[in-house]
């Protein structure tokens, strides 16, 4: 999970969530998130809140070495841009989340643009299912400021929640538009995705491939 606590601000808002663990290998992200005002004002001091207990660690040793089960694993990335990025969208990081996920627990995780990258989109998507997890669900949604971003929900059961708690205070989604997040158009689907492994990267090559064509270049 990313360090500067928006998401952690999000999530300390279902009042039944008991701790939150947040895993991020740079402590200047997390000291800059705590210490910086414009930027603990955005996420509500939700890094100062008795349920979060930060730890600054590779996230792949987290899970590896690790014995603690979560019931929710977020995982919030750069893009696969590098090979040390990309070993992160593996089929062995995803194996070793899958370890630590109780049964009916839920895996989401970034996971490039299906617009720009489309292949990188939907080898993500293949590489969870082939660690293991028996459902998918990718989605996609605009996020202001930052334009559409893309998301896959993973699961070993099928139950999936298609309404939002009344409870919760949501500024921008509702159950109105929920249900589009989940569809995909004709020319944004791959298929023939190759599984991205810790020996074999190819994310890394489906996702250069995009930047290398605006350039005119050929990978």
């Amino acid at each position: 999970m990313s360090g500067e606590g928006l998401a952690i601000r999000e999530l300390l808002k279902y009042q039944e969530i008991q701790s939150i663990d947040v895993v991020d290998i740079d402590p200047a992200i997390t000291n800059l998130s705590k210490e910086n005002e414009l930027i603990s004002r955005l996420n509500e001091r939700a890094l100062e809140n008795s349920k979060v207990n930060i730890i600054h660690q590779d996230a792949f040793t987290f899970f590896k070495e690790g014995d603690s089960h979560f019931d929710v694993i977020i995982i919030d990335l750069p893009d696969p841009s590098n090979e040390s990025l990309a070993r992160l969208y593996s089929d062995a990081f995803y194996k070793l989340c899958l370890k630590r996920l109780d049964r009916d627990g839920v895996l989401v995780t970034l996971a490039t643009s299906p617009h720009l990258s489309t292949k990188a989109f939907w080898c993500i998507n293949e590489t969870l299912r082939y660690a293991g997890f028996n459902y998918t669900y990718p989605y996609s949604v605009c996020v202001p400021f930052f334009g559409n971003w893309r998301f896959i929900v993973a699961k070993q059961s099928p139950e999936f929640t298609n309404s939002l708690r009344s409870d919760i205070d949501m500024r921008f989604l509702e159950n109105e538009n929920l249900e589009h997040l989940f569809y995909f158009a004709k020319d944004i689907r791959a298929h023939d995705i190759d599984i991205n492994k810790l020996d074999k990267p190819i994310l890394l090559d489906y996702y250069l491939d995009h930047w290398k064509s605006l350039q005119g270049e050929k990978r």
